[in-house]
């Protein structure tokens, strides 16, 4: 599947992925005023995908057990939607806030289901509307360092995202 050289730059694709979403996300706690479920459910999936990125073994054996079919996923990002639409009308009444929730929703539905390359950067794009959000959300000092670690980890990602597609040109990661 994968070339000998390779496989480092792969699985430090996969590390620098997470941590990228990560820093998107402490940007989106600190800053935005969201739900303590919310905070927990992209919390706790941002390290159990970082824990089977990191190869435990015993993790990566139970998820691949629980795995979701591509149809279930769809079905909870059609959900995830109309629930953004609840949101804005009766929730929050606010775009911002009902946009960064459903943002943090497909950021964890993305993060189960990091297959492909393109999923790699539906992920990314999702990570740049969450510290857009965040960015959105606050004037204060303490953002200068988030946005500086996503900046940086931004570059090391897509750097290794463009080394990745040259020594193994379209495969899976």
């Amino acid at each position: 599947c994968f070339k000998a050289g390779s496989m480092p730059f792969n699985q430090a694709l996969r590390l620098s992925s997470v941590l990228l979403a990560a820093a998107a996300f402490i940007g989106l706690a600190l800053g935005a005023n969201l739900p303590g479920w919310l905070l927990l459910l992209t919390g706790s999936s941002l390290i159990v995908t970082l824990l089977r990125t990191l190869g435990v073994d015993r993790l990566r054996r139970a998820l691949d057990r629980i795995r979701l079919s591509t149809t279930a996923w769809n079905v909870l990002t059609v959900m995830a939607f109309a629930g953004f639409w609840i949101d804005l009308a009766w929730i929050s009444t606010d775009l911002l806030a009902a946009g960064v929730h459903f943002l943090l929703i497909l950021m964890v539905i993305k993060l189960f289901n990091l297959d492909q390359r393109r999923d790699y950067l539906h992920l990314y794009a999702i990570s740049l509307m969450a510290i857009l959000g965040s960015a959105a959300s606050t004037t204060d000092l303490w953002y200068l360092p988030v946005f500086l670690a996503y900046l940086l980890m931004g570059v090391w990602t897509l750097l290794l995202y463009q080394l990745t597609r040259e020594t193994d040109s379209g495969q899976n990661v």
